[in-house]
């Protein structure tokens, strides 16, 4: 059985790449993947909102018919998704970055990891998965100046770096934006710092623990961005 790797951006438009003829985005990795493989031109999305958009990827339904029908809702464990047929079949199903099928702000006893309040309990305590079908996660929460909040990003960088979850925040902006974009900065967190980093090495690092002898393994490597801010 072949090795999948989903590489998944969030909320980019498919004219923001080079590849699709945009004459000021330079998106030359993309660009690569591109011209080495297939590109979908008439693939449009099912829902303009996040979480809906997400279920229907996993699930391979419209909305209506997994009824995650907007963000603040939880995709129905019962529906069956991709990654748990595929863990059915002995894939090794790992994820890597935003999964956001399940609402922010869930309290603390629905214990939905994509929340907040999960975080701030017992249970998120070494905790790795399962979740909608993946074995093993390493979870972010969020992005932007909400992305060091909770998940295992967050407490990655609270552990080794502590005190520079702040840079994230409008707040300490590099550069501060004119009022009428102001949800547009230049952080002022470190490249090495940054959540899309931390997915890559994450990302990295199951690939290199992987071998030839294992099973057959799905890896998502999800980033928050471009989303904005």
């Amino acid at each position: 059985s072949p090795h999948i790797v989903w590489i998944c951006t969030d909320q980019q438009r498919s004219n923001s790449l080079g590849c699709a003829g945009n004459p000021v985005a330079r998106t030359p990795n993309l660009d690569g993947l591109a011209a080495a493989g297939a590109r979908f031109t008439l693939h449009s999305t099912p829902m303009q909102i996040c979480s809906p958009s997400r279920a229907t990827m996993f699930t391979g339904l419209y909305p209506r018919h997994h009824e995650l029908i907007m963000n603040g809702m939880a995709l129905d464990p019962k529906v069956p998704t991709l990654t748990g047929l595929l863990a059915k079949s002995e894939y090794l199903t790992h994820s890597v970055g935003k999964q956001h099928l399940q609402p922010l702000l869930a309290p603390t006893d629905k214990v939905m990891p994509d929340s907040r309040a999960f975080w701030r309990c017992l249970e998120s305590k070494g905790w790795t998965g399962p979740y909608y079908g993946f074995t093993t996660l390493d979870l972010l929460l969020g992005e932007s100046d909400t992305a060091a909040l909770a998940g295992h990003y967050a407490h990655w960088l609270e552990e080794n770096h502590p005190g520079k979850n702040s840079l994230l925040e409008v707040t300490s902006a590099a550069e501060r934006p004119p009022q009428d974009l102001d949800e547009i900065w230049r952080s002022a967190i470190p490249s090495e710092l940054h959540y899309n980093t931390w997915i890559t090495d994450c990302a990295t690092r199951f690939l290199n623990d992987v071998t030839d002898d294992d099973y057959p393994f799905f890896l998502l490597v999800s980033y928050p961005d471009p989303h904005h801010p």
